[in-house]
């Protein structure tokens, strides 16, 4: 009876469509629809016992289907050759074939979602903070030292993800002195603090609930954690062992209350066991191991980096001499370096940074009176830790008032460090005037210097007229003018020869020379021919005015009340500075140091013809900056060009 078969697999098929959709026909309408397919069979001279029970195994089947999303990848194997086998002994081998679909159609949803996920990969995507992704950094790490372990996956984690735990960050500097002094105090100064706190000494240090101190004891001691919770024993509490070091260490970075100089003076502080600000080897290496445990537990990093020592070795040898002063370190985590192991821990700071949002007091403080640690005596209170000189004048003495006593009679509340500051707020008004001053004055010389270099360079028709000029007022033929010269051929009085003179002698012999004398007699609208590359200036000069704008937009920002620019990734990250344009700047120093002096002055300048004569003395100061004397060197120019370039040196700290 092969056709009454495929009728009635037929039949129990159309049987199932309708019961997929059981769960959506009311009650009586199921009932109804499900007595006609057990009848519909029975009409076809099958027995009604049989078609009942095959009707329940296929039930049976479809319930298994149903459900194996939800199992486990072994069970969901286990059922599915069950079903196949109730399949089989049905003769419905269109079962089996929709089952294969299944799976291929979920072989194909899993690869889907793979390549979502790579295409989402953490490490890819950009920084939220910064224009830049970890796999930038890890080519700018590689090409700086090829096969360097840098604990990408580590910092892809810390810069990416949010910390499980925030509970500290908006604790006070003032808040962490505190905490400091009590911890040094527990080791009565002696540099012998306790390494590891309990739940109450944590609450009683941190004055904070027991709820929330678990928070904290579950990150940096699951296991002394685990213990509390199942226990619920007090002197469970006693057992719990929480790391000091690594807990202020990653606490303190992430702070939304304190200046990134103060997080760097505290954190560096805290490992400068002798107080002679600088850090050893071995400190360095401590303070690196503390820090990114400390991190790793706030993030919940699956594995803390291992070789943690070498590394820290790696960078310290980067630095000269047996110990690193805090001046170095500060400029090297803050990313000033431009060495690319430095960058990721400056992009954390930038991350929790809070400089765009408070004051920082040490910017108003001399460098004695700025806010440090120290292991042998209690750290005063950093707000407070200098006095204003109080104005010696009463009321009624016949002496006027000065602007701090009018500020204290104006703001009786206000302590000696808010009108300090306030004084200094007037101070920095007035240097903002003078930026922007000066400002104007680099975007003229900047257009001026544009403007040089548009012009047409002195033909030689043009030089023969102005050598046969010179052969005229060079009366004795020695190939030299004097004064007197100048004075008889120009036909002017003395003190006019003599201002010419000082005019047109740019080496200062006292004399002037043949191309002394074209040089200062070149018409206007044409400029006289260099050795040297005059983009050089070009760069300088472009990059002077970015930086004076930036410089006068941050301090507009302060005055307005509103947040400074944020930093860009090309304030971090720097790339080495190609072979040929390091062989270029090298190129143009020889030219302009003919002499070998091994360094540069304003006559220099003027020698080269590179530059307009009245733009020598600004562009000499610019490269010169804060150089003592009057002289540039070669690491300043060099040094000055890789700054306006963005780029850095090969080494990453200095040049050689």
């Amino acid at each position: 009876m092969p056709r009454q078969v495929s009728q009635d697999t037929a039949e129990l098929c159309r049987a199932q469509s309708k019961q997929a959709t059981l769960g959506s026909m009311p009650p009586r309408q199921v009932s109804q629809d499900t007595a006609k397919v057990c009848r519909a069979p029975s009409k076809r001279g099958m027995p009604p016992r049989q078609v009942s029970q095959d009707t329940a195994e296929l039930c049976r089947a479809q319930n298994k289907r149903a459900t194996l999303s939800s199992m486990p990848p072994r069970q969901v194997s286990q059922d599915s050759a069950g079903v196949f086998h109730h399949s089989a002994s049905l003769h419905l081998p269109e079962v089996s074939r929709s089952s294969e679909l299944c799976t291929a159609e979920r072989s194909s949803s899993r690869q889907s979602v793979s390549s979502v996920t790579s295409e989402h990969d953490p490490r890819s995507k950009r920084l939220s903070f910064i224009d830049c992704s970890i796999d930038d950094l890890d080519e700018l790490i590689l090409a700086e030292s090829e096969g360097a372990d840098w604990f990408k996956d580590f910092w892809g984690t810390v810069l990416t993800q949010q910390p499980v735990c925030r509970a500290l960050s908006n604790r006070s500097l003032v808040n962490w002195v505190a905490i400091y002094n009590r911890w040094q105090a527990a080791g009565k100064w002696t540099g012998q603090a306790p390494e590891y706190l309990n739940s109450y000494e944590l609450q009683e240090w941190l004055a904070a609930p027991l709820t929330r101190v678990l928070e904290l004891v579950k990150l940096f001691d699951p296991a002394g954690h685990g213990k509390v919770s199942m226990t619920k024993a007090p002197q469970d509490h006693y057992k719990v062992k929480v790391p000091v070091l690594p807990l202020m260490s990653a606490c303190l970075v992430m702070s939304q209350t304190m200046s990134n100089r103060q997080k760097l003076r505290f954190l560096l502080g805290m490992f400068d066991l002798d107080d002679k600000g600088s850090l050893s080897m071995r400190e360095f290496a401590s303070m690196l191991e503390n820090l990114l445990r400390g991190l790793g537990c706030l993030f919940k990093v699956k594995e803390i980096p291992r070789t943690i020592a070498t590394a820290a070795r790696s960078i310290f040898e980067q630095f000269r001499g047996g110990t690193v002063p805090m001046h170095e370190l500060e400029m090297w985590f803050s990313g000033k370096t431009f060495h690319p192991f430095a960058v990721p821990f400056a992009l954390l700071l930038q991350r929790f940074s809070a400089d765009s949002q408070i004051i920082d007091p040490d910017s108003y403080n001399d460098d004695s009176r700025k806010f440090k640690l120290s292991h042998q005596k209690p750290v005063e209170e950093p707000l407070e830790s200098f006095a204003v000189q109080e104005a010696n004048t009463i009321r009624g003495s016949g002496a006027r008032f000065d602007f701090k006593t009018f500020l204290k009679k104006l703001c009786p509340k206000a302590t000696n460090t808010h009108l300090h500051m306030f004084d200094c707020w007037l101070q920095e008004f007035d240097k903002l005037q003078e930026q922007k001053a000066c400002l104007e004055r680099t975007r003229q010389m900047s257009a001026r210097f544009k403007e040089y270099r548009s012009q047409p360079m002195l033909s030689e028709r043009m030089r023969n007229e102005l050598k046969t000029s010179f052969n005229v007022v060079d009366r004795s033929d020695c190939g030299r003018v004097t004064t007197v010269d100048l004075q008889v051929c120009m036909e002017v009085e003395r003190c006019t020869a003599k201002s010419m003179m000082r005019y047109f002698d740019v080496n200062g012999d006292g004399f002037v020379d043949l191309e002394e004398y074209i040089a200062a007699m070149c018409p206007p609208g044409y400029r006289m021919p260099s050795d040297v590359k005059d983009n050089i200036f070009d760069v300088l000069l472009s990059a002077q005015v970015s930086k004076e704008e930036e410089l006068v937009a941050q301090k507009e920002a302060f005055f307005e009340g509103k947040a400074s620019p944020g930093r860009r990734a090309k304030d971090f990250i720097r790339k080495q500075v190609p072979d040929e344009v390091w062989n270029e700047w090298n190129t143009a120093w020889e030219t302009l140091d003919k002499s070998h002096l091994g360094y540069l002055n304003c006559m220099h300048l003027k020698q080269s013809r590179a530059l307009p004569a009245d733009m020598c003395d600004f562009m000499f100061n610019l490269i010169a900056e804060d150089a003592e004397g009057d002289k540039i060197t070669k690491h300043q120019f060099l040094t000055q060009l890789l700054e306006s370039s963005g780029f850095r040196f090969r080494n990453g700290i200095s040049s050689e």
